[in-house]
């Protein structure tokens, strides 16, 4: 029996809902029921697929790609990636901000959702790439690398409260998770080691004037497109308070919290990845 859904302009309050109901962002799943109740604003309809944009993604997933079999070294590369930040208590008199466009779907459309990789060992393409059709959910994207995690998590409700609970995903994929996630690793560990950035948070880069043409050219050797988001006069406190000419972020406390190196690869790694990445790119007759 299929899951029916149901449009609502606000979730009802937890200590209400049965326990086993599932919690998602925008969405609530009654599971005795099988309906998802969906708030307004989380609704997409695409023709295809129709719910939240987690649903439409698990979905196209679920439709589109073969399950696979991950090797033991696969599943543990998933262990030591993430997406890399980096903050440097700087002041630069004349700055841009810098980001990849797509930067997710850019890298995993290259790699292919059978792409084989361990760090220090391989990365080998997929013969398909894997291009996500619905461009305009731009949370759906990349919900492509976080829903191919080995595990997911849920929220499910018990004696009426959230409880977190952690799943076998079997559409997971640990060698586009880890390649994808070092990939961007790897351009933001040269970001700062070569162009001299002073913030660094997943996919955009502030970068001094004198450097941004030779780090716009450098995202564009491997085949992924870019755009700006401002100029001007930087400063850097931390991830979470900096600003860029008449830009400012102000979401947490200022000082040095949140001031670090969180680029899980050193430059020689990161050469490593990005030579490997090239070489998948001419394979494929983009670069």
């Amino acid at each position: 029996m299929d899951v029916k859904n149901i449009i609502v302009e606000q979730l009802p309050p937890i200590y209400s809902l049965p326990d086993g109901s599932v919690l998602g962002t925008g969405s609530l799943y009654l599971h005795a029921e099988r309906v998802r109740l969906i708030e307004q604003n989380h609704f997409f309809d695409v023709g295809a697929y129709s719910g939240t944009q987690q649903v439409i993604t698990r979905g196209w997933l679920n439709d589109t790609v073969k399950k696979r079999i991950a090797k033991t070294a696969e599943v543990r590369g998933v262990d030591f990636a993430r997406a890399p930040m980096y903050a440097e208590s700087a002041i630069l008199p004349d700055a841009e901000y810098i980001d990849i466009q797509s930067a997710y779907h850019s890298i995993y459309s290259a790699l292919g959702w059978g792409v084989d990789y361990v760090r220090h060992a391989y990365m080998a393409g997929g013969s398909d790439r894997l291009v996500y059709p619905f461009q305009n959910l731009k949370v759906g994207r990349s919900l492509v690398i976080s829903g191919s995690l080995p595990r997911s998590r849920i929220i499910r409700v018990k004696d009426h409260k959230p409880v977190v609970q952690k799943l076998f995903n079997p559409m997971s994929n640990p060698s586009l998770v880890a390649g994808t996630l070092d990939v961007l690793s790897a351009i933001a560990r040269f970001a700062v080691s070569a162009f001299g950035a002073i913030y660094y948070n997943v996919d955009g880069a502030i970068v001094p004037r004198d450097t941004a043409k030779l780090y716009k050219e450098f995202l564009s050797s491997l085949g992924l497109g870019y755009g700006s988001k401002g100029d001007g006069r930087a400063w850097v406190s931390n991830l979470t308070n900096w600003s860029l000419g008449e830009k400012v972020v102000r979401r947490g406390s200022e000082g040095k919290l949140g001031t670090g190196d969180w680029i899980p690869l050193p430059d020689s790694s990161a050469e490593w990845v990005l030579e490997r990445f090239i070489e998948v790119q001419r394979w494929r007759g983009v670069t």
